[in-house]
């Protein structure tokens, strides 16, 4: 099952300075051409108005007639696919390689392939989020909202919000339902997302297993066979890896 997360602008600029240093390969799709058609450059230049993207191969179609194109683009990093939007300003033919003057990028969107279906649980479950980086000491309570063997998604409310940073480290304690184990968990901040209500934010967290602590496993074991009992109970035994 594929899925994808939104970045915050701030990892997002870093993750396309970081693109642009390594002249990582980007592939753009206008949306006014064939879906196998699809232009291939790097970002070579970044500027306040707009990214310079440097083609590193013949583009599907003259280059004229995808000027002011909305686009679709991804690019592959550190072993994650990176997803975008953009539109082609500007089209630059001389002197060669042509470039394509590209809006600026608001956000990237992380794809992922998930190995685990994720349970949901009981609404009652609580998770207690304690920021590893915060100067004070802080506790906030959250609603668990589903689990698997790789992370956890929960209900904080936007009160909260602020003190739990995208790529920040946070400690997890919660006791999963028909289970009277307490876990505690160490998981990375990767996502927040607004609920249509406004007044709270999921947010995605993913695990990080230390290995001078064997524990951990022990936690995500059972988090593994609690899952297994809930699929087993509603028949979907076999989407569980």
């Amino acid at each position: 099952m594929r899925f994808a997360y939104e970045l915050s602008p701030r990892q997002s600029a870093r993750l396309i300075e970081q693109s642009r240093r390594m002249g990582i390969i980007c592939e753009l799709q206008p949306r006014n051409v064939d879906e196998d058609g699809f232009c291939e450059g790097r970002v070579t230049q970044i500027e306040r108005d707009h990214l310079v993207f440097e083609l590193t191969a013949p583009p599907p179609c003259d280059t004229e007639s995808i000027l002011g194109a909305y686009c679709d683009g991804q690019f592959t990093l550190n072993e994650h696919r990176y997803l975008f939007e953009t539109s082609i300003l500007d089209v630059v033919e001389q002197p060669p390689p042509s470039r394509l003057h590209l809006a600026p990028i608001a956000s990237l969107m992380v794809a992922e392939r998930r190995r685990f279906w994720r349970a949901a649980l009981a609404e009652s479950t609580r998770v207690e989020l304690k920021p590893t980086t915060n100067d004070k000491p802080l506790s906030i309570q959250s609603d668990l909202l589903n689990i698997s063997p790789d992370g956890i998604a929960c209900r904080v409310a936007g009160s909260d919000i602020d003190a739990l940073l995208i790529g920040e480290p946070v400690e997890l304690s919660f006791t999963l339902s028909g289970t009277a184990r307490a876990c505690a968990l160490t998981g990375v901040i990767c996502n927040k997302t607004p609920t249509g209500s406004g007044e709270n934010v999921i947010v995605g967290m993913q695990f990080v297993m230390r290995p001078d602590v064997p524990d951990d496993q022990v936690v995500v074991d059972l988090i593994r066979k609690t899952i297994y009992a809930n699929q087993v109970a509603s028949g979907r035994e076999d989407t569980v890896h």
